[in-house]
């Protein structure tokens, strides 16, 4: 998937935390009063104090999901290394809120015909995106902090209403994550609501 198929929603999404800004982020969507979709590394989650972020989020009733272990690009794996990357961040997710996804998104949104097949036998909702803030690009670059709210925004704002997006972020980046309220009231002034990628694609979590 990489679009919503719920016509007039958009599905917030952040992907390589849990991270110190993470807190931050929940803060703003809880002002708001939008849902989104985290897409946890498991590495990142055998820091506990990391993990608890996570089950915070959780406990908000944000989607969790899979960006599996170490952030490695997926089609240089053989299947059997494949399974055991999906299957090391299965378990420190599960350790870390009581629950496996069965939700996924490749690193790099690299995937090739195998990495799929694996993906899908193991049953897994691979998901990508079709709106892309770009802000890893302009993390060290303060002048430039304001194009990656363009993307997002004049992307969403330029397309018809009846669309459905899917947004990529990351919130390691503490401006990215300063960036949203904007961002939502911008769309919610478009007309457009805020759900989870489950809810967006009419799948369960």
């Amino acid at each position: 998937f990489t679009s919503c198929t719920k016509p007039g929603y958009v599905a917030l999404t952040f992907d390589d935390g849990p991270s110190p800004y993470t807190p931050l982020l929940l803060d703003e969507l809880e002002r708001e009063n939008v849902l989104a979709t985290f897409f946890v590394l498991g590495d990142q989650l055998s820091n506990a104090q990391l993990g608890q972020h996570t089950k915070r989020a959780l406990e908000k009733g944000h989607q969790i999901a899979s960006h599996t272990m170490k952030h490695l690009h997926l089609p240089t794996l053989s299947d059997a290394a494949l399974r055991a990357e999906v299957q090391h961040a299965e378990e420190s997710i599960n350790r870390t809120i009581g629950q496996v996804p069965n939700y996924i998104r490749p690193p790099f949104g690299e995937l090739n015909e195998n990495n799929t097949r694996v993906l899908n036998d193991m049953g897994y909702v691979i998901v990508d995106w079709n709106v892309d803030s770009n802000d890893w690009r302009y993390t060290a670059q303060p002048r430039l902090h304001h194009l990656a709210f363009d993307y997002v925004v004049g992307n969403i704002t330029r397309a018809a209403t009846n669309s459905g997006f899917i947004v990529l972020q990351h919130d390691i980046h503490l401006f990215s994550v300063r960036l949203v309220p904007e961002i939502i009231r911008r769309i919610k002034a478009r007309g457009l609501k805020f759900t989870t990628v489950a809810d967006c694609i009419g799948m369960p979590k």
